[in-house]
């Protein structure tokens, strides 16, 4: 057991580095269009962010599935009268040994199947190591899913408080008093609009809110929001992680804005929505 925690620790620090080498990346693609003709846009960056970040979360599984594939098609198959009494009922050690097949590269092991400690490590001192990083991992787990799941709690209460405005499609739109800033969501399914009530006191301000809100759906945004917190859990005290959340929700809210303006939304019309939902933020 100490062997496949160990290797599992491992895969997991490998993804960490990871996911802090491709956001330097981004950042790095990012910069491009300052310096040179191209111009991806906000959207144009956002869908890239988000290849990237699929592409990086998503390597190390499809290259151990991809590595496992080929291996399986290259080992050859034995014909009936290859197979020897012994190859029909291999002893117990060689069974053994074959249910280590999905652990050994995990970590490293000799010759002989045996796992490898690494150099300068006791074996207790590998299992204490292990122990503590488990502990540390689930610990913060727990931590973050007991977060999500009291926000989550706190939203439905929102949700089932809001008064119903309208409903677009399977979009529901309520307005709160429990809120000062618009937001979409998705709960079990679910698709909704909440607008804070003081937004229905300028119509202008409503419309444009609105537009921008309705926007986040047709690109998915909630969806991502689901997907972005579950990754944040998962990787909890990773500084490259947060940094990715806040980057993928930076660019899916300049997306927007940018979508509104280029379908004729007046930017002065859309910088005084942005001011007032602002204004009622630090009230």
């Amino acid at each position: 057991m100490t062997e496949l925690l160990a290797g599992v620790l491992i895969r997991y620090l490998e993804l960490s580095l990871l996911i802090a080498l491709a956001l330097l990346l981004f950042r790095g693609v990012r910069a491009l269009p300052e310096r040179l003709p191209l111009r991806l846009g906000s959207a144009g960056l956002s869908r890239l962010g988000r290849v990237v970040f699929l592409a990086t979360v998503l390597s190390p599984f499809a290259a151990h599935a991809l590595l496992a594939l080929s291996e399986t098609s290259a080992a050859p198959q034995p014909t009936r009268a290859e197979l020897s009494p012994r190859a029909a009922h291999p002893p117990t050690g060689e069974l053994r040994g074959a249910s280590r097949i999905t652990t050994e590269r995990l970590l490293p092991a000799d010759s002989e199947g045996a796992y490898l400690v690494p150099r300068g490590l006791q074996r207790w001192q590998l299992e204490l190591v292990v122990a503590l990083a488990t502990m540390f991992l689930l610990s913060g787990f727990a931590v973050g899913a007991l977060r999500t799941v009291a926000r989550l709690r706190d939203l439905r209460a929102l949700l089932r408080e809001s008064v119903p405005l309208r409903r677009l499609g399977r979009v529901s739109i309520v307005v709160s008093d429990r809120t000062r800033v618009p937001f979409s969501t998705s709960v079990l399914g679910r698709a909704h609009v909440v607008l804070p009530v003081e937004l229905l006191e300028d119509a202008a301000v409503l419309r444009v809110t609105l537009r921008h809100e309705l926007q986040h759906y047709r690109r998915s945004d909630p969806l991502w929001a689901i997907a972005l917190e579950l990754f944040r859990v998962l990787f909890f005290w990773h500084p490259a992680a947060r940094g990715w959340v806040r980057l993928l929700s930076d660019l899916q809210e300049f997306s927007c804005d940018e979508a509104l303006v280029r379908r004729g939304v007046p930017a002065r019309e859309y910088g005084a929505c942005l001011l007032r939902v602002a204004e009622m933020t630090v009230k």
